[in-house]
């Protein structure tokens, strides 16, 4: 008599489906999360002080002199936030730099405003970038926080009168940074 062929014991597949399927999602989410850290979430965001009076402030820019807000009302002013720690505020610092060469002949101010640095790296980055515009310190994070400024690099845009009229977050960077940049600093002059 032969003897009996016992079937073998097959694992149930639906443990190995969850997991698979789990670790599907999560690869998904962590590819999202991992291109937004790389490339931002730039663009115009949506601010409570859009269309108001931009916030005052003064500060001591880099060459020692006071700078208020209020003295350059009348002139259109792009406002950056940004440090010295920021690797994207390295890659943003060419395209400012040449459109400040482009406008510093213009009623045009760009305003930069470090923010949570020490005072002599921020001055060493700015001369190593070329950002010969006006430039200082907010060392507390108050003018920052006024803004309501998400991180850095980010940029304000105010008009002759003094309203905020458009806000960027994130980098401009590139031929497509220039061309926002453009056209932000374009819309800028026509208000």
């Amino acid at each position: 008599m032969a003897a009996a062929v016992r079937p073998m014991a097959v694992a149930p597949r639906r443990p190995f489906l969850l997991v698979a399927s789990l670790a599907v999602l999560v690869a998904a989410i962590l590819g999202v999360l991992g291109y937004v850290l790389l490339h931002g979430a730039n663009g115009a965001r949506a601010s409570a002080l859009l269309g108001k009076p931009a916030p005052g402030f003064s500060y001591s820019t880099f060459d020692g002199k006071t700078l208020d807000l209020a003295s350059l009302r009348g002139k259109p002013v792009m406002i950056n936030f940004w440090g010295s720690w920021c690797e994207p505020c390295k890659d943003e610092a060419p395209v400012l730099a040449r459109s400040w060469a482009k406008y510093q002949n213009t009623d045009v101010q760009f305003v930069g405003v470090a923010i949570w640095d020490k005072t002599d790296l921020a001055r060493q980055f700015a001369q190593q970038h070329g950002a010969s515009w006006i430039n200082g310190i907010d060392a507390d994070g108050k003018i920052a926080i006024d803004y309501g400024v998400y991180g850095v690099p980010e940029s304000f845009f105010i008009s002759r009168d003094g309203v905020l009229v458009d806000r960027y977050v994130g980098p401009f960077v590139g031929e497509a940074g220039s061309a926002r940049l453009e056209q932000y600093l374009q819309r800028l002059m026509g208000s």
